[in-house]
């Protein structure tokens, strides 16, 4: 029994060989099309070949159909195709690089040089080629969506690659950087590169990463108070009134402001100061802890590692589960993802604690620990649920708020208390 497909294919078929139809280079035309639908490509060649071009509208599809049919039926894209394809179709690929169209969640794609892209998109992306897959329907902006390391590794590969095809240089014109805040393309993915490996606690390869770019280009200042620890969460407060910048003032080479290329050298000097066991050592721990604490999801400083301008809500500070770009059919619809940087904080911090012999600087360090064990139940919750602001979890799961009732004789623990309601709460729960 034939399929619903074939019958339909069958039917247009015998519309061409039919004397009593008229507009013969109509149903030439729709059996060319259905025998590519088809994957025949050779059947759909010979439909295509009957058909006349005295028809604008005719002539304007049967060049169009010969278009995908050169590029659908190779198994696999030489370099001496892409040189072939580029000169015979220079026409269809010149002009301005994918421009997109969202309606509520979906991207639209119209017009027959969106849908060569995606088919090239596939293509490449079958031969691992990812490079050129994700310029072909992506700006190189839209990583700031999931900035994935690999992926970053590939198109810097494909940036730098020397005697590119003409067909891989129109693919690389997708390097253009629409935000007037970044510099040069290979600036951009060493500033990208330099985020991944700020969120996964390489503070030497994120240095590196960010020495290659111009911070002067990205014009991003980051304020000292990212040191600070804040008793309150308050996003839309100014940072003088909610962040506290305890222990900075014996860290003098901690400027007021900086940009990620001197932020690093900062954490890498902290980070040094504390694994020298000195007089200074947790509190240079501490501070580190405070950093990673305070760019983590729910963060002062959230936005900085998000690529966002402000710490105000948004869907990049979501619990996402991590995914697989490399398990669907290209890159479309790039998912967003970022890794937390609470774990990154809690390493420091209990180094930090385990060094502290202070009771106040004791105090501190446990309420920051606090934050990343709240971070830990949200995504262990996979987002609990809130109340005014606070997540439901058990109060006997807070480990650190019970450490913390240890210091009860120091003037930060009356602080929290009298500023974190949920620990204030613990505590007259505790009494």
């Amino acid at each position: 029994m034939l399929s619903l497909t074939d019958e339909i294919i069958n039917l247009s078929d015998r519309m061409t060989r039919d004397p009593a139809v008229q507009e013969k280079n109509f149903w030439f035309l729709v059996s060319a099309y259905l025998h590519f639908l088809h994957k025949d490509f050779a059947v759909a060649r010979t439909f295509l070949d009957q058909v006349e071009e005295k028809n604008e509208t005719y002539a304007l599809q049967k060049k169009n159909l010969l278009f995908y049919i050169d590029i659908s039926e190779p198994t696999v894209l030489t370099p001496d195709w892409e040189t072939a394809i580029y000169e015979k179709y220079k026409d269809a690929f010149s002009g301005e690089v994918l421009e997109k169209e969202r309606w509520g969640n979906h991207v639209l794609y119209t017009g027959t040089s969106d849908f060569v892209r995606d088919v090239l998109a596939n293509r490449y992306y079958l031969q691992q080629e990812y490079a050129k897959s994700f310029l072909l329907t992506h700006r190189i902006s839209e990583l700031e969506e999931y900035p994935h390391p690999d992926l970053l590794d590939a198109l810097e590969e494909f940036y730098r690659k020397p005697d590119k095809t003409p067909l891989e240089e129109y693919i690389a014109s997708g390097f253009t950087v629409h935000s007037k805040s970044y510099g040069h393309p290979e600036n951009y993915l060493d500033y990208l590169r330099g985020i991944v490996r700020l969120t996964e606690g390489d503070l030497s390869g994120a240095y590196d990463s960010f020495r290659q770019a111009d911070p002067e280009q990205m014009k991003i200042r980051i304020p000292k108070y990212v040191f600070g620890a804040n008793l309150i969460a308050c996003m839309n407060c100014a940072p003088d009134t909610v962040m506290y910048t305890d222990y900075l003032g014996h860290f003098p080479f901690i400027g007021q402001e900086m940009d990620f290329r001197e932020l690093t050298a900062i954490l890498l000097r902290l980070e040094e100061i504390g694994a020298q066991n000195g007089p200074l050592s947790p509190e240079a721990n501490y501070l580190l802890g405070n950093f990673f604490c305070n760019t983590s999801r729910l963060g002062y400083y959230r936005h900085l590692l998000r690529f966002n301008t402000n710490n105000g809500y948004n869907y990049k500070y979501s619990i996402y589960t991590k995914p697989d770009i490399y398990s669907d059919i290209y890159f479309k619809d790039y998912p967003t993802y970022y890794g937390n940087t609470y774990p990154q904080a809690q390493k420091y911090l209990e180094l930090a604690y385990a060094q502290a012999k202070d009771k106040e600087l004791k105090a501190h360090i446990v309420f920051a620990l606090s934050k990343c064990e709240q971070e830990e139940i949200l995504e262990r919750n996979q987002g609990a649920t809130y109340r005014r602001g606070v997540p439901l979890s058990p109060l006997s799961e807070r480990k650190y708020f019970k450490e913390l009732m240890r210091y009860r004789d120091t003037s930060y623990f009356r602080e929290v208390e009298s500023r974190c309601k949920y620990f204030g709460y613990y505590v007259k729960s505790n009494i």
